[in-house]
């Protein structure tokens, strides 16, 4: 049996980024992507949990673009968590 080993970042640097370059640019497309599309839909007129739902797409989608586009996700830091790239010690890090 294996265990899970938490290495702490080596820099101030290093814990405030635990996204990779690819995980930011998929949060940051699907965040503006659900962002626009949940604008659009409250334009449209509809009953009142269909404006909460679609007032709770656009929020999300903008949590999602502002987690990608700082790189850093509380989820991850909370967990303690990093993608395989960023971990210390390896050498092809980010």
């Amino acid at each position: 049996m294996t265990t899970a080993v938490h290495h702490p970042p080596t820099t101030a640097a290093d814990a405030r980024h635990n996204l990779t370059t690819s995980g930011r640019v998929v949060r940051v497309a699907l965040g503006l992507t659900a962002a626009i599309v949940g604008a659009l839909l409250l334009a449209v007129p509809g009953t009142v949990l269909a404006y909460r739902l679609e007032s709770l797409f656009v929020l999300v989608g903008l949590v999602l673009v502002a987690v990608g586009a700082t790189g850093c996700s509380p989820l991850h830091a909370l967990l303690g968590r990093a993608p395989v790239p960023l971990r210390r010690g390896d050498p092809e890090r980010r």
